[in-house]
């Protein structure tokens, strides 16, 4: 018997929670990925917009722009 469960605490089996685990290493891969592409996709259409809006000779103003990236976001 081991010394916790003596005192009525649970122990943890050999291994876990003792070492990196790779599954935990890949989830927070996972989701730092998905934030990087959370703020970089409207960084982008940001600095593309202006391009965009004269080759298709769209009219100027904030609010063409501002619709085309919340359309986007969403």
């Amino acid at each position: 018997m081991a010394a916790g469960a003596a005192n009525g605490q649970a122990t943890a089996p050999a291994g876990a929670g003792g070492g990196p685990d790779s599954r935990r290493w890949l989830i927070l891969v996972v989701i730092a990925l998905a934030q990087l592409m959370i703020v970089l996709d409207p960084t982008v259409m940001n600095i593309a917009l202006p391009t965009a809006q004269r080759d298709l000779h769209f009219r100027r103003g904030p609010a063409v722009g501002s619709d085309c990236v919340r359309a986007s976001v969403r």
